[in-house]
């Protein structure tokens, strides 16, 4: 039968213990077979809780900036034209340029408009039936990217402020 990668049967744990140094000598790190040095779920899995909140939080925010870089440069023109009338981002995509920070400037236009849309409704800046008819993946977009940074936010700030908490 054939054994998980990265484990060893009794027949090679003692064929190894057996070509083991006498004297206490140091092994030749070549010498060993490859499986001992590939990291396995098991040894992420028994890090400490802090490293792993880092790992998580870092993995959020770098999935949220991913996700803003694709929308930004990809679907933005798009969003703004099921927006049209809205005088919020017609003002924002003229006064932003095309350059990254500008195209993210003029995305979190477009996700405030979504994100509050009575608010902006009663300022008399966004046309509320069309944004009501903004398509649904879009908005689960935005928002999924919105909730991934601000999970990533968490992680890191209580990582940051865990000496002051206690933790």
């Amino acid at each position: 039968m054939a054994q998980p990668y990265g484990f060893i049967n009794d027949r090679q744990q003692t064929s190894v213990e057996q070509q083991a140094p006498q004297g206490g000598a140091l092994e030749d790190i070549s010498e060993r077979p490859l499986e001992r040095f590939c990291m396995n779920i098991d040894y992420l899995l028994s890090l400490p809780l802090r490293s792993l909140v880092v790992l998580g939080s870092s993995l959020s925010l770098l999935a949220a900036v991913g996700i803003g870089i694709f929308l930004a440069y990809r679907k933005l023109e798009i969003m703004e034209s099921h927006l049209s009338n809205c005088r919020f981002i017609a003002c924002h995509s003229h006064y932003w340029g095309s350059s990254p920070r500008e195209r993210m400037a003029r995305l979190v236009a477009v996700y405030v408009a979504i994100a509050l849309p009575k608010l902006n409704a009663r300022r008399g800046i966004i046309d509320l039936p069309q944004v009501q008819a903004f398509p649904r993946s879009f908005k689960i977009a935005l928002h999924g990217m919105s909730l991934i940074g601000v999970a990533g936010a968490i992680g890191a700030g209580t990582v940051y402020f865990a000496d002051q908490l206690n933790m």
